[in-house]
Formats: structure tokens, C-alpha cells, sequence
């Protein structure tokens, strides 16, 4: 008999997707699944569309659970997994898909020894119907702990290694070792749960194959303001925790993490310069205090403070250019009616 997957979406206002999500789980080659759709509080239309998925496909295995009031991805992801009946667990995203054979290659993957606990594959981006491949390629099959997290670190970018949905999971594990999402964190919350399930890991099968599509919706829950409450915070405590991961497993390497922590931060103070002071109070309260990022802020400072002087030196000469052309042109259309 075949294992069968719970699948556990969280959705949001998510009227306008909900149902393409769904149809990518109806052409899976592997129909062992129970899907959970947990609606978190949504105030359009979501319900409704859940309704008619159910009434559209009655052969389909769906739960569907409905939260008062919106608390976010952390708490509805764990809601779900509270009535979880399956052997092995996934995620999916309300806006995201599943490549037809994602289920039947995860599958094939994780159960192919029982020492392996975890399966991972990539992860391709899809944005006004353009697909963009991410270009990283890691060999595929069974990898110890130490060797995967020491590719991990080499060789992936971070999101590779926190997408919630390029991961099958044992329930078993996640029950006995009590795995859940934090509900302090409504930012990043996906790499704190891989990586407290990383820590009961033996041995993890990777795939080099793109079989979650990750959609840009505008307006969707992914794809908000980036910039949240706590979201940085959040950032910080995720990442120093992969690096006592990468401790245990022996494969830590100071510098290149402080690099890493500092081009996080930069990278997302230039997304939202506007919050440049909450992103400077974070840095005070937690990046001083560890000597990996204090070392490397103070390489990089120095380097980012003349380009944001570049930046806005020019935005000031265009400015001045914009106002002059005013002026000017306002005066030039005055004169032309006297001339009249």
C-alpha cells in the first residue's frame, strides 16, 4: 500500500489562486495525498472558491479547516499539522504549484532508505508567465548530514535551504521530536522550521530537479511590503541558528558567515531605506553583539556609506535638474502667450 502525503496550504485572501494551487495536486502522477487547506482568516471570497474545488473534485482527499481570525502562516501551518493523517508531510503556498511528478519523485526519494529523513529538491521562479530557473545545481542522492549542510553553505543561497515547499517531511519525527512553527516569527518562519528538523536528521536525499513553481503574485501574503515588524530580528535569530547548525556538523566557517550576515542586512536595508533607523536599532541590539557580523559591518561600512552618498548626491542633482526644467518651462510658456 502506498504511504500517503498530507499536504498543508495555508490561505490567505487567496480567491484568485487557491484553485490553480489545488489543479497542480489533481495532475500529480502520485495521488496518495490528503490535502489541508487552512483558511487563515481570509475576508474575500476563499471559502467560496474552496466550496466549489470540493464540489469540482469529490473524489479529491481535502480537509478543509477555518481559523476566526488571522494569525499567519506559523500558526496555520500548525493547525494543519494537528490533523495530519499522513506518513510524510509537505507544504505548499496558496499562490505556488506543484510540478506534475513533485510527489511521486519526493516520495520515491525519502523512502528509499529508511535511515533518510528528509528529501530536498529546487525550486524555479515563475512571474507574469516568465520562468526564471534559480541555477543552482547540487548532486543528487543520499548526502549525510554534515556533507549536505557543508553544500548548504558552500554552494546554496539560504532561500534554497529555507523554501518550505521543496521539502518532504516524516511525521513521525515531527511528532516524537515535537517540530513546530514559532509563533513569535511572521517573517523567515520557514528556515526556523527546517532548521530545527535538520537537527533530528540523519541522512538527507537530494534532488537537482526545479519541482516547486514559485508564482510572483502581487497583493499575495509572500510578496507584501517587505519590511515587517520584527522581520529583521526574525533574520538575524534564523541565521545564527544555522550557524550553530553548521557547528554541530563541523563545517562552520567564521568569515564567510559574518560576510553573509552583513550582505543580508545591507541587502535588505537598500530594499527599504525608508526604515534605514529600525534596521540600524536591530544592528545595535543584536549584530554588536556578535563578533561575526561586527567584524564584517565594519570591513563593509565604510564601502556602503560613499554609495549611499553617490546615491544621494544624484538623486539631489536630479532633483534640481527636475525643478529647474519647471521653472524654466513654465516661463518660457508665459512669455509665448505675452508674445500672442
Amino acid at each position: 500500500m502506498e504511504d500517503r502525503i498530507s499536504i498543508v496550504i495555508p490561505a490567505y485572501n487567496a480567491e484568485k489562486y487557491i484553485e490553480n494551487c489545488i489543479e497542480s495536486l489533481v495532475r500529480q502522477s502520485y495521488q496518495n495525498m490528503e490535502i489541508i487547506i487552512v483558511n487563515d482568516g481570509s475576508a474575500d471570497r476563499t471559502e467560496e472558491k474552496v466550496e466549489e474545488i470540493q464540489s469540482k473534485y469529490s473524489g479529491l482527499c481535502l480537509q478543509y479547516l477555518k481559523l476566526n481570525e488571522n494569525k499567519g502562516q506559523s500558526n496555520a501551518r500548525n493547525e494543519g499539522m494537528k490533523i495530519a493523517t499522513g506518513t510524510y508531510l509537505m507544504f505548499l503556498d496558496a499562490d505556488d504549484t506543484f510540478d506534475p511528478e513533485m510527489l511521486s519523485i519526493m516520495h520515491d526519494a525519502v523512502s528509499s532508505s529508511p535511515e533518510i529523513d528528509l528529501a530536498v529538491c529546487g525550486f524555479y521562479r515563475c512571474r507574469n508567465g516568465i520562468v526564471s530557473e534559480t541555477g543552482v545545481h547540487i548532486k543528487t542522492g543520499k548526502q549525510s548530514l554534515t556533507d549536505f549542510l557543508s553544500q548548504s553553505f558552500a554552494e546554496m543561497p539560504l532561500n534554497y535551504l529555507s523554501c518550505i515547499g521543496t521539502k518532504i517531511y516524516k511525521m513521525d519525527l515531527i511528532r516524537q521530536k515535537k517540530i513546530y512553527f514559532s509563533d513569535k516569527y511572521r517573517f523567515n518562519e520557514d528556515l526556523g522550521f527546517a532548521l530545527s528538523y535538520l537537527m533530528h536528521t540523519n541522512r538527507v536525499f537530494v534532488i537537482d530537479q526545479e519541482l516547486y513553481c514559485y508564482h510572483y503574485v502581487v497583493g499575495s501574503v509572500q510578496h507584501k511590503k517587505r519590511y515587517r515588524e520584527g522581520s529583521l530580528e526574525t533574520m538575524v535569530h534564523t541565521r545564527l541558528s544555522f550557524a550553530d547548525l553548521l557547528k554541530t556538523a563541523g563545517v562552520f566557517e567564521e568569515r564567510k558567515f559574518a560576510t553573509s550576515m552583513v550582505e543580508m542586512y545591507f541587502g535588505e536595508m537598500l530594499c527599504q531605506w525608508e526604515n534605514y533607523r529600525a534596521f540600524k536599532k536591530v544592528y545595535d541590539k543584536i549584530g554588536r553583539k556578535n563578533k561575526y557580523v561586527k567584524q564584517a559591518w565594519k570591513e563593509r561600512q565604510g564601502i556602503i556609506l560613499k554609495l549611499f552618498k553617490m546615491v544621494n548626491l544624484y538623486l539631489g542633482i536630479r532633483s534640481m535638474y527636475l525643478f529647474l526644467r519647471l521653472v524654466y518651462g513654465a516661463k518660457g510658456i508665459k512669455n509665448q502667450k505675452m508674445d500672442g
